[in-house]
């Protein structure tokens, strides 16, 4: 099974339950026209979504849950995922883009009609200044919350960063034992093999990742607790709990500990 088709499916899976089987055929228009859709990391995943949400006026919160729901659909394997929707939409696709271009054709011109006798034209009286275009709406803080990762994504990764910053300085030795330590708890992680290797990408880079990792409130508490067990191995209880207060405190400085607070993952 390839990734196109992988994807396909997954995007029946996440969004059929939202806008029902009737839209496939312009989810699939819109899968194939994103290009970041080439890979399944956040970034992919957000694009593709938010082209889905603008189409069909999803609101933020519905927006904000297709994001997992078809990120985690990603990371299932085929056998839990419906059938590829392409084959059966290949018809309903065509009579769309051709509802599309009717829709898009110029109308017929109209008959020609008699001449009507010349006359003198009037002379037109000089008509006042068009006035300026309005400019368009600001974006409400709504839409802009909606179009970035979810807010515990971004509060775990400020969490992380800050914790990752202070090893850095307090025991730049002990960093290479602190990762083997946490990668070898991998596979204890229960949320699924696509958020094993978000993370398994993110500790090959370490300091230099973003840590956008893209899974549930719960899944994120979790990678802290774990987290945290791999600081206690290396450091000891102590400076683990040194660390770990001082990235909550820098975690709830974020803009988006508004709206999710750093306390709710340790």
């Amino acid at each position: 099974m390839s990734r196109a088709a992988h994807r396909r499916r997954a995007a029946r899976a996440a969004l059929v339950p939202v806008l029902g089987e009737a839209a496939l055929p312009d989810v699939l228009t819109l899968l194939t026209a994103q290009a970041g859709t080439q890979e399944d990391g956040i970034g992919a995943v957000i694009a593709f979504i938010d082209a889905v949400a603008a189409r069909h006026l999803l609101d933020a919160g519905t927006r904000k849950r297709l994001y997992t729901a078809y990120h985690e659909a990603l990371a299932r394997p085929d056998a839990e995922l419906p059938a590829d929707p392409a084959p059966e939409t290949d018809l309903r696709r065509s009579a769309w883009d051709a509802e599309a271009v009717r829709g898009m054709a110029p109308p017929m011109p109209a008959p020609p009609t008699a001449a009507a006798p010349a006359t003198t034209p009037p002379v037109a009286s000089p008509s006042p200044a068009a006035p300026p275009a309005p400019e368009p709406p600001a974006r409400s803080r709504e839409e802009a919350a909606a179009s970035e990762p979810p807010a515990e994504t971004q509060v775990f990764a400020a969490l992380m960063r800050a914790a990752l910053q202070a090893a850095q300085q307090s025991h730049p030795a002990a960093l290479e034992e602190l990762r083997d330590s946490a990668t070898a708890m991998l596979p204890r992680l229960r949320g699924g093999p696509r958020l094993r290797e978000q993370l398994r990408s993110a500790w090959s880079q370490a300091g230099q990742a973003d840590w956008l990792i893209l899974g549930s409130a719960a899944s994120l508490a979790e990678i802290v607790e774990q987290f945290y067990v791999a600081l206690c191995e290396t450091l000891g209880p102590v400076e683990a709990d040194r660390l770990l207060t001082e990235a909550v405190r820098e975690a709830g400085r974020v803009e988006a500990a508004k709206r999710f607070s750093p306390r709710r993952l340790v």
